[in-house]
């Protein structure tokens, strides 16, 4: 399932769950509509003329579903710019800190974990797919924090991020114009078991022992291409950085030391972020939404770059290892209840 489409369903279920007892911040506005940007469906809109608070009357014709719907959407302010809604003191605070400790595991072990943050994000966001994007945008600043401490440590081979980066961006951008093609769902689950694997594959005694070149003139440049292009075109199928993916290629298939693979899969999730809020941006970003997030993620980002150099190489492998079979499970768990 594409982003925008999971980040309604994730909306949609904790509606569900809580059984529409937000219905007071509900945001409702004259033809107001948000659509996925490079799908086909439209967004769901809300309708002025279903106006009433809490206590005023309601239309026959309206049901509890349709308020449940309306319970996180919101107008923007002006045209081309989306605004939070009303959101709990509690669920900004909480927000912050899944953004921290994402963020902060993410800096350690040089991925982004967007899918891990996603839905939390959506929750506060003023629409699903507004939320998506603000998701992105928080990724890509996240690791470009995280990537300035690598860079000032030396941890990022800018010859490999040269050659892995515009092949991941081209990927990235030909998957969003080709999504829709494939079943989302079945090739989300399939990319949460690839992690899986690697990630019990690194955490097992011996599994860690990839390929390593023993000079950077030594790394297999052709599976750097190859594997940022196939990364890049599945990110874009199902609206996901992949950072998860790219790591265990660079560890296995490139041959690149745990280091420097966490600097530079950083470095290259800052350029396919970038790409992916400006895709998203002509349907909407949840910009405060991702000032709050981009605010609450650096200091974490920091710390997490920071720890990775006291590490030990077996260390950091089991890290990144642990971190990959989080974010595979969660990858199969949003599949199967999309």
């Amino acid at each position: 399932m594409h982003v925008h489409a999971l980040a309604a369903d994730v909306a949609q279920k904790i509606g569900d769950l809580g059984g529409g007892g937000h219905d007071g911040r509900a945001a409702v506005a004259a033809g107001g509509a948000v659509a996925a940007p490079g799908r086909g469906k439209d967004g769901q809109q809300a309708q002025s003329d279903r106006g009433g608070g809490r206590q005023g009357h309601c239309p026959t014709h309206t049901t509890e579903n349709d308020y449940r719907s309306l319970a996180r959407s919101a107008v923007p302010a002006r045209p081309g710019r989306q605004t939070s809604a009303a959101v709990d003191p509690l669920e900004l605070v909480a927000l912050c800190a899944w953004c921290f400790a994402v963020a902060l595991a993410g800096g350690l072990v040089g991925l982004v974990l967007g899918n891990i943050r996603l839905p939390l994000v959506v929750v506060a966001a003023s629409s699903p797919a507004a939320g998506a994007g603000a998701n992105i945008g928080i990724s890509g600043v996240a690791a470009l924090v995280a990537g300035l401490v690598h860079v000032r440590a030396g941890r990022i081979n800018w010859r490999l991020f040269a050659w892995m980066a515009p092949p991941s961006m081209v990927g990235a951008v030909a998957g969003g114009y080709l999504s829709g093609l494939t079943p989302d769902d079945a090739l989300l689950a399939a990319i949460g078991a690839v992690l899986l694997y690697f990630g019990l594959d690194l955490l097992r005694p011996r599994g860690g022992h990839a390929r390593r070149a023993a000079r950077t003139e030594d790394l297999d440049i052709p599976a750097a291409v190859a594997a940022g292009a196939l990364i890049g075109l599945l990110g874009g199928f199902v609206g996901l950085i992949l950072g998860a993916l790219r790591m265990p290629a660079l560890l296995r298939y490139v041959g690149e030391a745990p280091a420097r693979a966490v600097g530079t899969n950083l470095a290259v999730g800052v350029c396919v972020g970038g790409a992916g809020v400006l895709g998203h941006a002509p349907g909407g970003v949840d910009w405060d939404l991702l000032a709050i997030g981009s605010a609450a993620s650096i200091p974490g980002a920091l710390l997490g770059a920071r720890l990775t150099g006291r590490l030990s190489e077996q260390a950091l492998l089991r890290a990144i290892g642990a971190m990959l079979v989080v974010a595979g499970a969660t990858m199969i768990a949003q599949a199967t209840l999309a």
